[in-house]
């Protein structure tokens, strides 16, 4: 009777409790109870509440914040992490990567902002959930882009029989620019890759070296929220480098109207004739 009406209240606790705060301290009691044995019953039950909860996920994408089981996650890997044989043991690295899968599948590339928000800030290396994401992640992007070539040879399609509405963008075949292989491969290892650093310095360049090519087909099958992610970073990189050479010109500007639909340059001389400012959106 103890037994059902405790299985009872945790129930109603997983369903009414805030779920962030609630993921948070199931993991700091998986954590404290893993120090006293590698299986328990009580280890047990908190497993089912962690499992539960990720379950219910999708249902809480509004209110989730998925940087906290990141980095919870991450606790949890420095502390019982140590030795990589043992990992098909341990009861609380499976369920971290049945979580991470969860996530990665609601997600998509956007965990990466998450990853760089929680893990990439902490000063203790992740060597596991990087390299776990990545592997989630390639089957997924592989998917999206095999489903958006598909729709793009549909649309093709729908063009030899008949008008195609305006309002399905189609990239890269409406005659305006053809797809450069190196910035495919450097979005698609944005994608996949928590490394953002490096692979937005790459952008950057590639994208500095067209001057008159658009980024935006590159990322129309990406979410919204990644899309100006990248966006804000390739513009702080761009404010950095303009401020380490104060004496150099711009080749590119992401000022706010031509982050959407501005395609267009414009030269701009000053009185004397010394110099041209040359201003591209790569946002088209």
């Amino acid at each position: 009777m103890l037994v059902k009406t405790l299985n009872s209240t945790m129930l109603r606790l997983l369903e009414n409790a805030e779920p962030n705060d609630m993921f948070c301290i199931l993991f700091d009691l998986l954590i404290k109870h893993r120090r006293i044995n590698n299986y328990s019953k009580i280890l047990g039950l908190i497993i089912k509440c962690v499992l539960k909860l990720t379950k219910a996920l999708e249902q809480l994408v509004n209110v989730i914040k998925p940087e906290k089981i990141l980095l919870k996650s991450h606790f949890y890997l420095l502390e019982f992490g140590l030795d990589p044989s043992k990992f098909g043991e341990d009861i609380g690295i499976k369920t971290i990567k049945t979580i991470l899968n969860e996530i990665a599948k609601i997600y998509h590339e956007k965990i990466w902002e998450f990853y760089s928000h929680s893990i990439q800030l902490h000063p203790q290396q992740d060597n596991y959930i990087h390299r776990w994401l990545t592997v989630i992640l390639k089957p997924l992007v592989a998917e999206s882009n095999s489903s958006s070539k598909k729709n793009q040879q549909g649309s093709a399609e729908s063009e030899k029989n008949g008008p195609v509405s305006a309002d399905k963008y189609k990239p890269f075949d409406q005659g305006q620019q053809q797809e450069i292989p190196l910035i495919r491969e450097i979005v698609d290892r944005l994608k996949t890759s928590g490394n953002l650093g490096e692979s937005i310095k790459a952008l950057h360049e590639a994208l500095s070296q067209h001057p008159n090519h658009s980024l935006t087909p590159y990322l129309y099958n990406c979410t919204k929220s990644f899309t100006d992610f990248v966006k804000a970073e390739l513009e702080k990189l761009r404010l950095q480098n303009n401020s380490r050479n104060s004496n150099s010109f711009s080749l590119v500007s992401f000022s706010h109207p031509s982050l959407v639909d501005s395609g267009t340059k414009q030269d701009h001389q000053n009185s004397g004739g010394k110099s041209q400012i040359k201003v591209v959106s790569f946002f088209c």
